[in-house]
């Protein structure tokens, strides 16, 4: 939970790269550079709701404050029912389509000029492999 948090910062420096992305490529694919910039930002603002870190940090004051086993029970409760929400369906939502974003946005990227070809591929394979990430195990 601590790298929560810088990790939640560290997703609102995609909001310039999804808006350059939009900016650079719409010229080659106006319709797929508005799918990367809706996508991502869509992808980028559900990360929000998944990352109950300020609730956590109030759940654990109270837990110091608690002068009972029952409301340090409840509490507990709490805390399990909030941590829940690290891989709920927003999580998964966030996932999902800031992957998707950033493929699109490689393949765009091959057929811009203003990109190299190594970049745009050094992307898209990534992006592929982070999403084979997702991907459930079979049997398992």
């Amino acid at each position: 939970m601590s790298l929560d948090f810088l990790y939640l910062l560290g997703q609102l420096f995609a909001v310039p790269l999804f808006l350059v992305f939009y900016i650079t490529l719409e010229k080659t694919n106006k319709s797929a550079a508005i799918l990367v910039l809706a996508s991502g930002f869509i992808g980028l603002i559900s990360l929000i709701p998944s990352r109950p870190i300020f609730e956590l940090i109030q759940l654990s004051d109270q837990y110091k404050l608690a002068t009972t086993d029952l409301q340090r029970i409840e509490i507990k409760s709490a805390f399990k029912a909030t941590l829940s929400l690290f891989k709920g369906t927003a999580y998964n939502i966030h996932y999902i389509l800031g992957t998707i974003s950033l493929i699109i946005s490689s393949i765009l990227m091959i057929k811009c000029s203003l990109y190299s070809k190594a970049t745009a591929y050094i992307g898209l394979v990534t992006n592929i492999l982070v999403f084979t990430y997702y991907i459930p195990r079979i049997g398992g």
